[in-house]
């Protein structure tokens, strides 16, 4: 075998090998894409939910993501602020240990709170980082 017959084949086998780890990294990122949706139709199944005055309408999932649409559309004294509300929701989302699971598969979480009375609109992205834990 010459020098460069030898070299063309490892050349061949390094890009196989680059190839076969690239299909890897699209189907874990297929795989992912397939749980959030499967995900977001399994929280749409029990929607409309009732969460503190506020009322969860949607979940959509956008690649990895599931946007969870909330609106409050009540003139309801006393209730919990916007703020307030998107605080105690992260925090809820965040300690949910099956929830931490889908995050750690690579599942994160848009919230979307829209409150009709003052036109408040708040997004907030929930991943490890925001919710302070460790990927395992």
């Amino acid at each position: 075998m010459t020098e460069k017959s030898i070299f063309i084949k490892m050349r061949n086998l390094l890009l196989f090998c680059c190839v076969g780890i690239l299909n890897g990294c699209v189907s874990q990122n297929e795989q992912t894409v397939l749980l959030a949706k499967e995900r977001a139709q399994q929280i749409n199944l029990n929607l409309p939910v009732k969460i503190d005055g506020y009322t969860m309408i949607s979940a959509q999932n956008s690649g990895s993501f599931i946007k969870l649409i909330i609106v409050n559309n009540t003139s309801e004294r006393g209730e919990m602020n916007p703020q307030a509300f998107v605080d105690k929701f992260q925090k809820n989302i965040c300690t949910d240990e099956g929830l931490k699971e889908f995050m750690n598969d690579g599942i994160n979480y848009i919230l979307i709170v829209k409150d009709m009375r003052t036109g408040f609109h708040h997004e907030k992205k929930l991943n490890p980082i925001e919710c302070n834990y460790i990927k395992k």
